[in-house]
């Protein structure tokens, strides 16, 4: 056995090097075993899952990167994703029961997205994606299961684009009860200021509360952090 200049035997060093790819992708070998197992009409259902929603994200996606106010909405699959690889271990032991009350969960949710499809509310069409999908779970596997994903597939609403007729107005409100707030609490204070609108004068200086300190994206922040600490409470 041979030492390298820190003292520490090469051997061993081989062994870390040689065990550290394993060790790296030893959490993704059950998830691929489980993925192997699906029977074809679970991957049949995925594939026409898939291609019902092609056309609703060919058209969604570019508006999520085109508005700075949802483009937060890219990450909202992959979040929802790593969510559910999280609970890996606690779906793995689910019992198999599938419903047909699925089916027809399933259903309302195709009639939901291309009602949206068809009106071109984007809205309508990305909030039926999680109904079709808690449908699909139902009829293949059962309630169980979907009670265990209920959290990351609820968590996919938040990749549905509000329409601005009503984030608009809301956005206004949050933002005037923040602007008063402020003034309020300054004042309480003891400084000196004076509100017009959204901008609050203090000597010297403007202070603008801006839609990103009291609208969509606060709103956005605050419902996922409530939603996942309820996630984690329900646990």
């Amino acid at each position: 056995m041979t030492s390298n200049n820190a003292g520490v035997p090469e051997d061993i060093n081989q062994t870390v090097l040689s065990e550290s790819p394993r060790a790296a992708t030893s959490w993704i070998a059950p998830i691929l075993d489980d993925l192997r197992s699906w029977p074809v009409n679970t991957w049949l259902v995925a594939a026409l899952v898939l291609l019902l929603y092609i056309p609703v994200l060919a058209e969604t996606i570019p508006y999520w990167l085109a508005q700075e106010t949802y483009s937060f909405c890219i990450l909202i699959g992959p979040i929802s994703l790593a969510l559910i690889i999280l609970l890996h271990q606690q779906v793995r032991g689910t019992t198999k029961s599938p419903s047909v009350l699925g089916f027809w969960v399933a259903v309302v949710g195709v009639v939901i997205e291309w009602a949206g499809w068809y009106l071109r509310v984007r809205f309508i069409a990305m909030a039926a994606l999680p109904v079709v999908i808690s449908g699909a779970v139902i009829a293949l596997h059962g309630m169980p299961l979907w009670r265990k994903l209920r959290f990351p597939l609820a968590f996919l609403l938040f990749a549905a684009p509000i329409p601005e007729p009503v984030l608009t107005p809301t956005d206004v409100m949050a933002q005037r009860i923040s602007t008063i707030g402020a003034q309020w609490i300054m004042q309480f204070l003891g400084f000196a200021i004076v509100r017009e609108g959204s901008v609050l004068q203090v000597p010297g200086m403007a202070l603008n509360v801006a839609e990103a300190c009291s609208g969509f994206t606060c709103k956005a922040c605050c419902s996922t952090a409530m939603a996942w600490s309820n996630c984690l409470s329900s646990e």
